[in-house]
């Protein structure tokens, strides 16, 4: 099994702003995520990805498909889920071959599949199409060793959650960027958008099919920015599978029926309909020490999807079934904020007495998280 460096163009999505200075107020709050906004999707970079346990090129005879997803550090639930199968195409869009895997994936592990190439045994399958199955799985990366080359492809969740998709932080670092840790962001899949955990935002991502040689840090064609590399992943809810038609290649302009996917997974009114989450879900609280991951950038998102996350950094909270953002308590600010105590699980709101509004529990969990 082989260790591989891998370097490809991502969203810099930790090129986020930290707001350093003190917010006093929750309209400044607001003002300050709205802010946020910018140019982020277009920060590009390259991400030393760093993965273990490749397979050996010279001893598989179809594509070896790696495919690895997120986790907690308290538990094993949450991010784990189904993989049903794998398709795999050619340079021309031609099937090579499936596997059917119809396997749950761990939180926190990865799964490698060879493809059964029966139309092209030894053909690099430069398209990868995944289904998912009706649990939940949100990946962190998918990485192709095709056969006889040394070189393995990779992709990874921030693709998603820049490109329309439901997306939650990720927990592990799986790569480097300027020589400090990069955690990539994990993308939701889901035969049933998601109705198991029922959080606010619905999955819309059924399906997905990657041209796996699109986000090699080598392509030319990746400098054209955000829309290529989110044309170079078709997201899609059809009950059709495998995706027939291949993502865009460079330049070529999107399909209508592209574009028709496109808008399906991106901005359908499923997505804008509120769902309560279940209790399990509802009292897990991730507290995060991260300069890498806003909860400014979680909240402000209409697409993430997660438990409710306490950016200790930014001193800031992010209620994920209201997508609001709110202050921690600190030396600094003492009303109208909320105070975290790690030991009970708890966050109070503490209000200002002047008004005759006293503090009380707001927010109570079973299970906290520190992402440090």
């Amino acid at each position: 099994m082989r260790i591989q460096s891998i370097h490809l163009l991502t969203f810099l999505l930790s090129a986020l702003p930290v707001f350093s200075e003190e917010i006093t107020t929750f309209g400044q709050v607001l003002g300050k995520a709205s802010d946020a906004i910018g140019p982020v999707a277009d920060v590009l970079g390259i991400v030393s990805f760093i993965i273990e346990n490749l397979p050996d090129p010279e001893k598989i005879h179809g594509t070896k498909v790696t495919i690895g997803v997120n986790q907690n550090n308290v538990s094993s639930d949450g991010f784990g889920g189904t993989i049903r199968t794998i398709w795999g195409y050619d340079s021309l869009n031609h099937v090579l071959g499936s596997a059917d895997l119809d396997q749950k994936v761990p939180a926190g592990e990865a799964t490698q599949i060879e493809i059964h190439q029966q139309l092209g045994q030894g053909v690099p399958a430069q398209y990868i199409s995944i289904l998912a199955g009706d649990d939940e799985t949100c990946i962190s990366y998918v990485v192709a060793t095709f056969p006889g080359e040394s070189d393995s492809h990779s992709w990874m969740g921030d693709v998603g959650s820049i490109c329309g998709q439901s997306w939650y932080m990720g927990y592990s670092p799986h790569g480097t960027f300027n020589g400090t840790a990069y955690y990539p962001r994990c993308t939701w899949m889901d035969t049933n958008h998601g109705d198991k955990l029922a959080r606010p935002v619905p999955i819309t991502n059924r399906q997905m099919k990657i041209n796996m040689l699109a986000y090699d840090a080598t392509n030319p064609e990746a400098s054209k920015g955000t829309d290529y590399l989110c044309n170079a992943s078709i997201f899609t809810w059809e009950n059709d599978d495998p995706i027939a038609e291949a993502p865009s290649r460079g330049p070529n302009p999107l399909t209508q029926q592209q574009h028709a996917r496109r808008a399906e997974g991106i901005g359908t009114s499923l997505a804008r309909v509120p769902r309560p989450r279940t209790p399990e879900t509802a009292r897990h609280l991730i507290v995060n020490s991260r300069v890498q991951q806003s909860a400014v950038d979680l909240c402000h998102s209409p697409t993430s999807r997660g438990q409710d996350f306490a950016s200790t950094n930014e001193g800031l909270f992010c209620d994920m079934e209201t997508k609001t953002l709110h202050q921690l308590c600190s030396d600094s600010v003492k009303v109208d904020c909320y105070d975290l105590d790690t030991e009970q699980m708890a966050l109070t709101r503490v209000s200002d007495p002047k008004r005759g509004i006293q503090s009380r529990d707001v927010k109570n969990y079973n299970r906290l998280s520190h992402w440090d």
